[in-house]
């Protein structure tokens, strides 16, 4: 029995130019009959007893090296079902080796050379670490074959089925169609997705445009170059000088990159050269806050940076220029291309993804952290004991008037004569608006401590404080400290938030005794520790009291400066400051302590039981801010083997069945999502069949590369196969399969890692820059290896490497007029005016643009599909038989 009967949806009946010879009349295969499409110089097969036509490539549909006996016979409706499903496996496994593939690029990108550099003041030489791969060279090169592994092995898998006798040459279209349909995605799909995933307010630019542009150009130069060969030149064959100038282009492609990468062609001014040699001493200096460990990785030395922060106090952006010399010191660091495949890859397989960079959480901390403590309980001058925060806040969102005391407690010293307490009005403060207050008694007793005192405060509209004045009464005798209360009532719109306020009446009429507070901190970057000593419970008379410093953890000399001396109070004064003068050559290690301590008190005044304050150091948010910067371009840079993959066979088989921790987009442990469980067990044979891949960790990272590759090359060949089924099952050819369903196939990784890298990325480099390049090499390689190979076999046999071009050609023409039109527009969004950046700016820009470029995409797929269909009336001239005449 036949295979099953394939009804082709796009045509209805048999074409005028599927004809059957007389030749054939005998060639039957069950029900249907063989006859020969003249049009396509290819097989055709009908129906007996009508002129329907069942399939113009029915032996690819039943003709397959992966088909079991039988299967076929299955009804249709299954195998469209199990082909797509079975597709998809293996675009995940895809995925997955490519994981394994990026990851050893990334290793071996991420070698390092030294570089000696001479200071231009100086002459001093110094060492220094650079890359040994250029960015851009390593872009082009190896991270382009990783993101088009799949579509160039395609291409060269078909080519090297195909090959056989010249006179039964059957050239294949799904391994060029993938190449041109992938770019078709990768620049209008993805640059869409990509637009959409800038968040709101945001907008993305292309940092290296001199590269984008050059990439750019060759990206419209490969394309252009494909229609010449398929169309102009050589119609329906490649040559090989064709095949030779397609190849070459690959490495004169890279090069000029690489020279606009380092500006070859322009040559640096004086001023540019000094700039240059500034920023290189510059880094020169900076790469003290650096140590390597034994391992060879690099760590801060936050010590050193607080030192840079404490010698810059005060300079004109001291703190941006030093996080600039510190990131420096980490090209590599921002995240590559590289990585956000990498990423993707392992969230197709349900793999806990790595956080590309920690967001900086803007410290809400006053200014005044640098600057010493002052403890809330000094009274001496009527300053608020603490604030209720909550109270606040409900304040400050009011909708409608409320009143308030400024602070809940108030202390004043009975020789001022007032306590002068603020009332708060909050709101919108529209009209006149008045409340009632009174005192209470407390210890502190009307009329002998202070006057009775009641009223109504009234506040004009707009007005937002009044201030209530209590006198207290100044007596000679002593007393201990007393206080009253102050209540708020009888709003005349509006409520009360907070109606009761204490005072604190502080007594001076006995020397008192001296008090410090038990704790203070101080920045590890200050140059002087200033610490208040208090005069409690009195301040008559002239008093005088000793001090000394006495190291803790921290060391005298070495850290701070050892002081002594003696404080005089005179009479009525009550605090005074000790300065202690921080080491201006060295910074205290965060943590560590020093002590200051009192003694032998004169003239009756008499110590506190807190005699002796602990000074402890904490860490500058200036130095937090330029530790966290660095940290996190160390990061990539230390966990290289833990990004990069595992480091020992057991450890890839361990995670290969297990269930990563998933994290969410802070970095924090969560529950792993039910799409994250679902993808790892759909995936777990992918990942324990990988697991047999060299760790990258091993050689280099090159004995990964290889193996990888090579499981690229099975999985891609079974992908080749599987595809022409699953056309063949739904009724499409293989020119519609490659652009639709193996382009987004092989692209998928791509569409996730832009996105992530549009979200978590400064620049648009990493999202859209390296999308020209790979649809580029795509050309280069991806079409100029199978030509030379085709070539190359054909031409050594006397005969001519054919290609089917009309389809195809057609196809590059409407994409080349897209991405002129996307191209454009990405330009065009770099003006000011009109977006300020390749990706995202204002909404309905943004939005306008990712429709447009998904529209093209969608078009392109529509338009070339209507033509390879014969609903568009184009010049295939697809006659193979005169292609080497």
């Amino acid at each position: 029995m036949p295979g099953p009967v394939y009804i082709d949806p796009w045509s209805p009946s048999m074409p005028s130019t599927c004809a059957v010879s007389d030749a054939m009349r005998n060639s039957t295969v069950g029900i249907l009959q063989k006859c020969h499409d003249t049009s396509t110089s290819a097989n055709c097969y009908v129906e007996i007893g009508s002129s329907r036509i069942i399939h113009n490539n029915y032996e690819s549909c039943t003709d397959s090296w992966l088909l079991l006996p039988g299967f076929s016979l299955l009804p249709n409706w299954f195998l469209i079902a199990t082909y797509g499903l079975f597709l998809c496996f293996l675009f995940l496994g895809i995925a997955i080796i490519s994981d394994k593939f990026m990851s050893a690029i990334e290793v071996i990108t991420a070698k390092q050379t030294t570089m000696k550099i001479t200071d231009p003041k100086t002459g001093e030489i110094s060492a220094i670490k650079v890359k040994y791969w250029n960015p851009t060279v390593a872009n082009l090169t190896l991270l382009a074959l990783g993101s088009s592994a799949p579509e160039i092995l395609l291409a060269v898998f078909e080519t090297v089925k195909n090959l056989g006798p010249p006179e039964k040459q059957n050239p294949g279209e799904l391994g060029a169609a993938t190449i041109v349909g992938s770019a078709a995605f990768n620049l209008l799909a993805i640059s869409s997705v990509c637009m959409m995933s800038v968040p709101k307010g945001e907008v993305r630019r292309i940092s290296n445009l001199k590269v984008f542009l050059m990439t750019a150009f060759f990206a419209m130069l490969a394309y252009i170059w494909v229609l010449v060969v398929y169309t102009i030149w050589t119609p329906n064959r490649v040559s090989m000088i064709e095949a030779l100038i397609t190849f070459a282009l690959f490495p004169i492609f890279v090069g000029l990159s690489y020279a606009a990468d380092q500006n070859f062609w322009i040559k640096r001014t004086v001023e540019q050269q000094v700039d240059l040699e500034a920023k290189l001493s510059a880094g020169m200096k900076v790469q003290s806050v650096t140590t390597t460990d034994a391992d060879g990785k690099v760590h801060l030395n936050r010590a050193q940076i607080a030192v840079l922060v404490k010698r810059t106090e005060g300079e004109p952006d001291a703190e941006e220029r030093l996080m600039k010399h510190i990131m420096a010191l980490f090209p590599q660091d921002p995240w590559s291309a590289m990585r956000f495949r990498i990423n993707a890859a392992r969230r197709l397989g349900g793999k806990a993804h790595k956080i590309t960079r920690v967001v900086e959480e803007r410290d809400e901390a006053p200014d005044t952290l640098r600057e010493n403590r002052v403890h809330p309980s000094d009274h001496s001058f009527g300053h608020a004991e603490s604030m209720n925060i909550d109270l606040f806040k409900k304040f400050a969102v009011a909708e409608s008037d409320v009143f308030m005391f400024k602070c809940p407690t108030f202390a004043v010293v009975e020789s001022q004569g007032f306590a002068r307490i603020t009332v708060l009005r909050g709101g919108p403060l529209v009209g006149e608006a008045s409340v009632d207050f009174y005192t209470i008694d407390g210890t502190a007793d009307s009329p002998a401590d202070f006057a009775e005192t009641k009223g109504t405060l009234v506040f004009r509209m707009g007005e937002e404080s009044k201030i209530i004045e209590v006198p207290i009464v100044d007596d000679d005798g002593y007393e201990p400290d007393e206080n009253f209360f102050i209540k708020l009532c009888n709003p005349s719109v509006g409520k009360l938030l907070g109606d009761t306020v204490e005072v604190t009446i502080i007594d001076d009429d006995e020397p008192g005794y001296a008090a410090l507070d038990d704790t203070m901190e101080v920045c590890e970057t200050a140059t002087e520790v200033h610490v208040t000593v208090y005069r409690r419970r009195g301040a008559d008379g002239r008093v005088t009291v000793d001090y000394r410093t006495q190291d803790d953890t921290c060391q005298a000399g070495v850290d701070y400066e050892d002081g002594s001396g003696t404080l005089v109070f005179e009479s009525g004064e009550t605090s005074q400051v000790i300065t202690v003068c921080l080491s201006d050559r060295h910074v205290p290690q965060v943590g560590t302590s020093f002590k200051v301590l009192l003694s032998t008190p004169t003239g009756g005044i008499v110590l506190s039981k807190r005699c002796e304050l602990t000074v402890q150091v904490v860490g500058d948010l200036a130095v937090s801010r330029l530790a966290g910067g660095g940290m996190m371009r160390l990061a990539a840079r230390n966990s290289a083997v833990d990004l990069n993959g595992d480091e020992s066979y057991y450890q890839q088989f361990r995670d290969a069945v297990t269930m990563a921790e998933s994290v969410d987009d802070d970095g924090a442990k969560v529950d792993p999502a039910v799409i994250s469980i679902v993808l790892h067990y759909f995936t777990i044979t992918w990942k324990v069949l990988f697991s047999l891949v060299p760790p990258p960790s091993y050689s280099g990272g090159w004995a990964c590369f290889g193996v990888s590759l090579l499981f690229i090359g099975i999985v891609t060949a079974i992908v080749e196969q599987v595809a022409t089924l699953f056309g063949c099952a739904l009724g499409l050819n293989n020119m519609v399969t490659a652009i639709t369903f193996v382009a987004m196939g092989t692209s998928l990784p791509d569409t996730f890692a832009s996105k992530q890298a549009t979200i978590e990325s400064d620049d648009a480099d990493a999202a859209v820059g390296n999308i020209t390049g790979s649809n580029s090499v795509n050309v280069f390689l991806g079409l100029g290896l199978p030509w030379v190979i085709g070539a190359a076999y054909y031409e050594s046999r006397g005969s001519c490497f054919k290609v089917r071009a009309g389809a195809l050609g057609f196809s590059v023409t409407i994409f080349l007029v897209f991405s002129a039109v996307c191209l454009g527009t990405l330009l065009l969004r770099r003006l000011k005016w009109v977006a300020g950046g390749e990706l995202g700016g204002p909404e309905f820009g943004k939005k306008f643009c990712a429709v447009l470029f998904f529209g093209m995409w969608f078009a392109y797929i529509v338009i070339s599909a209507m033509q390879n269909y014969g609903y568009i009336d184009w010049d295939t001239n697809d006659d193979l038989s005169t292609a080497c005449d």
